[in-house]
């Protein structure tokens, strides 16, 4: 494992156990803004999104939510984030080793516009899992400890 500042970045391996990525699921969405919102480039009415979810063999879910600015953005970024599902099936969940991958693999095209976009979306579904990882352990071990404590008073 790597240190870089004292702390361990492979959490996907951490003392709360090893999770793997099983799928990505993406999808779009066109959400009406109340207020349109007024630009140099013209008025948006609608906010275009990609919901990103990194989903693990353990059953851990990821979320991730990315503005496009355009709906013309929207499907060419969700149609991105699916191309990559097949370099992290099966992966463990490692952001940062994650990252390094794939931006291996990009070096050629880069990592801006819409690929930075589709990077980012599902670095941040990565992100969200570790934490949502840590609480469930937890909790289902506080669960355990509390059982047992009292399952010995009665």
């Amino acid at each position: 494992m790597k240190l870089e500042r004292g702390l361990m970045l492979n959490a996907a391996t951490t003392a709360f156990g090893r999770l793997t990525i099983r799928e990505l699921r993406v999808r779009t969405v066109r959400v009406p803004m109340q207020i349109p919102h007024s630009t140099a480039s013209g008025v948006i009415t609608e906010s275009p999104l990609v919901l990103t979810d990194v989903i693990t063999d353990e059953g851990v879910v990821g979320h991730s939510i990315v503005f496009t600015y355009t709906a013309a953005a929207l499907e060419p970024t969700a149609s991105l984030i699916r191309n990559f599902a097949p370099l992290l099936n099966g992966e463990p969940l490692a952001p940062r080793e994650i990252e390094h991958k794939l931006a291996r693999r990009l070096r050629l095209l880069g990592t801006q516009g819409l690929v930075g976009m589709a990077l980012a979306a599902i670095d941040m579904a990565l992100w969200d899992a570790l934490p949502r990882h840590v609480v469930d352990t937890t909790a289902r071990r506080c669960r355990e400890a509390a059982a047992s404590v009292w399952s010995r008073r009665v």
